[in-house]
């Protein structure tokens, strides 16, 4: 599976550590992140470059199902 990501202001990172994802994202860049699905679970996302206010906030989860 693949999860286009697009970041219009300041530098961001799409990270995913169980998965083995850590890409950066410049302001305007769209990047193409390649998201294994070989293994079944809830995985934790969050942006992984101190971005200022709202940082820790920039969390999630991707869920990839059987």
């Amino acid at each position: 599976m693949q999860q286009q990501v697009t970041r219009n202001i300041g530098v961001h990172g799409f990270a995913v550590p169980d998965l083995g994802i850590n890409v950066p994202v410049a302001p305007g860049q769209t990047v193409t992140i390649d998201i294994p699905t070989d293994n079944v679970g809830t995985f934790a996302l969050f942006c992984s470059i101190q971005c200022g206010s709202g940082h820790s906030d920039m969390r999630g989860q991707i869920v990839i199902e059987p």
